[in-house]
């Protein structure tokens, strides 16, 4: 006879209270075990969230997402070079008693070249109204594209703001990268127009129309639908697409989207939302935690597209809007490379001053002004000032 049966008769022959004690303890144990395979179960779906994340972080790389083509990581990269050298503390440059091999002074030099001055030495401020200008022509413009972008600024990371078009551009840098570093620029809080930008939350806070980049959310598309196997995401990638193509079109043309075209496309919109909603159910709260439920990549993208369905098709409605932030985004890359030669400024000042050049020499190139000439007529006094048309 099996052993357990044999302990049960033996507890059932010593009557009903121990059978009861019996079937009590092994209900309490059966509850006990029941609590510990739940919270393992929660533990085990948070940690296979967490799984998914991580590997959806790996997968992303220039094509489906923001990242730079700089951190795309292929197959048999040779690892990069790393000096040896330790950090010795001193400070940059030559050091107190070096002998140096510069040019020494002599008493009788060689040839004696004299250059006078002939205007005012105040050229630091030349391009100060210009820069003003170009503010008050942003304001006034009915689209601007807006991007911001981190530099290193007295060691640390700071922000550059661009606001341009495609005559003008200005530049700004600022601690912050909010509507702090936003309203100094003086731009935006007095903008009345469109604003084009990547959906940085910041820009929100100004009353005007807003237009999102199509081109990030493309990106943002095609990694929901390589990572998750969405329909959603696919049929939205396909319509951005067709509405661009249709909306390039009619630009070559000079004419405007028929009503019943652009009907078309916002109900093919809804009905691409509404396959995404049956694929992306709301998650419930899992615990009594304060604030909104965490939810998944792909229910995130598509709420942006339920919420923000007018300035995501924007560029549809008005052909002055352009489907991407590219502009701005070109605006500020050479402004990315002047941090990778030069790795940093040394104060906010040099910074300003940097800025107000390169917003001048862009705002020159955007119209077709010979640099040279310009930075002659700058230094005379007469910067160049472009005009609306």
């Amino acid at each position: 006879m099996n052993t357990k049966r044999k302990e049960i008769l033996a507890v059932y022959e010593q009557g009903p209270e121990a059978v009861v004690t019996l079937v009590t303890t092994l209900y309490d144990i059966i509850a006990e075990q029941q609590t510990i395979i739940e919270l393992q179960a929660a533990r085990i779906t948070e940690l296979e969230e967490r799984v998914k994340k991580l590997e959806e972080q790996l997968k992303k790389n220039s094509r489906n997402s923001s990242k730079p083509p700089s951190t795309d990581v292929f197959i048999n990269e040779k690892p990069k070079t790393k000096s040896r050298r330790k950090k010795s503390g001193k400070k940059p440059g030559g050091q107190k008693d070096h002998p140096g091999t510069t040019l020494r002074m002599v008493d009788v030099p060689d040839e004696v070249i004299i250059h006078k001055v002939h205007k005012c030495s105040n050229c630091e401020r030349s391009l100060e109204d210009f820069e003003q200008q170009i503010k008050n022509f942003l304001i006034e413009s009915p689209v601007i594209n807006c991007d911001e972008t981190g530099m290193r600024i007295e060691g640390k990371r700071q922000w550059l703001h661009v606001a341009s078009t495609n005559k003008m551009t200005c530049y700004c840098p600022h601690q912050k990268r909010g509507s702090d570093a936003m309203n100094a620029m003086g731009i935006l809080p007095n903008f009345n127009g469109t604003v084009v930008h990547d959906f940085w939350k910041s820009y929100y806070k100004y009353d005007c129309d807003h237009s999102i980049c199509n081109a990030h959310l493309l990106r943002e598309l095609t990694s929901v639908s390589e990572n998750d196997d969405q329909l959603w995401s696919k049929a939205m990638n396909i319509l951005l697409i067709d509405v661009k193509k249709s909306v390039d079109q009619i630009r070559e043309m000079s004419g405007c989207m028929k009503p019943e075209r652009i009907k078309e496309f916002e109900d093919w919109y809804g009905q691409i939302i509404h396959i995404g909603i049956e694929e992306n159910p709301q998650l419930q709260a899992k615990s009594k935690k304060r604030g909104r439920t965490k939810q998944t990549t792909a229910k995130n993208l598509l709420d942006r597209f339920i919420g923000y369905k007018n300035d995501i098709l924007r560029f549809m409605h008005d052909l002055k809007v352009p489907f991407e932030n590219n502009l701005a985004e070109r605006d500020v890359r050479m402004m990315k490379v002047q941090q990778k030669i030069s790795g940093t400024f040394r104060s906010m000042q040099g910074a300003l001053i940097f800025s107000w050049v390169r917003s001048y020499i862009s705002t020159v190139k955007k119209n077709q002004v010979p640099v040279m000439d310009a930075i002659r007529n700058a230094i005379a006094g007469m910067p160049f000032i472009p005009t609306i048309v």
